[in-house]
């Protein structure tokens, strides 16, 4: 009977030595599992972290296949709606003559602060004129002509410009195109988007003068 004890605590000795031994390697059950917060392993929160990130980073580049626009609103504290239209429709008239031909005012609403009308952008020198100048080639200008949008209520104008197209100054003036962003287009745009930023800080300055 006593050699039968000795046997099983002997026996029980290994098992709990063997098991000691197994977990100490890392071969034990709970290490051999991958981790999980939240129902997710490890390795799929990265993937949907990462998958975040991209959706994050696609998100923010823009759309080069959508016709350009810009927007910009000027807010006038203290200036009433009749002073702004004024001032606004004053710098209206001096941005027809400085922009190209063709800019002009095509509606004019003081009772409910709306100006609209066309604005161009002429003589933008392709890439390739110095080439073209050098082989003799017909010089020609890409022209854009956009919407321009004023709507004004107290303390505030919205300026827009919109419904952006492009031609080449060869061309008939019924074949334009939409600006967009992509390839040699994307040059042209930020020549554009640049004097739409020259435009709504000359006129935010007028408003508030």
């Amino acid at each position: 009977m006593k050699g039968k004890l000795n046997k099983n605590v002997l026996s029980h000795g290994i098992t709990v030595l063997a098991f000691m031994m197994f977990n100490l390697l890392g071969l034990g059950s709970a290490s051999t599992q991958p981790s999980v917060q939240n129902g997710q392993s490890a390795s799929g929160q990265q993937s949907i972290q990462q998958a975040g990130q991209r959706e994050q980073s696609a998100s923010s580049q823009p759309n080069r296949r959508e016709q350009i626009s810009f927007e910009r609103i000027i807010d006038a504290p203290g200036v009433s709606k009749e002073t702004i239209f004024n001032r606004a429709y004053m710098w209206f008239e001096d941005f027809v003559w400085t922009s190209g031909a063709g800019t002009e005012i095509l509606f004019l609403e003081k009772e409910s602060g709306l100006i609209s009308g066309s604005h161009v952008v002429d003589n933008i020198t392709p890439m390739d004129a110095a080439l073209g100048v050098v082989l003799g080639y017909q010089r020609v200008y890409h022209i854009v002509t956009s919407t321009i949008n004023l709507e004004i209520n107290d303390e505030i104008c919205i300026l827009t410009f919109s419904d952006t197209t492009w031609r080449n100054s060869d061309s008939r003036p019924n074949v334009s195109y939409p600006l967009t962003r992509r390839g040699p287009e994307n040059r042209i745009a930020d020549i554009v988007v640049r004097e739409w930023e020259k435009a709504a800080t000359n006129l935010t300055a007028n408003i508030n003068r």
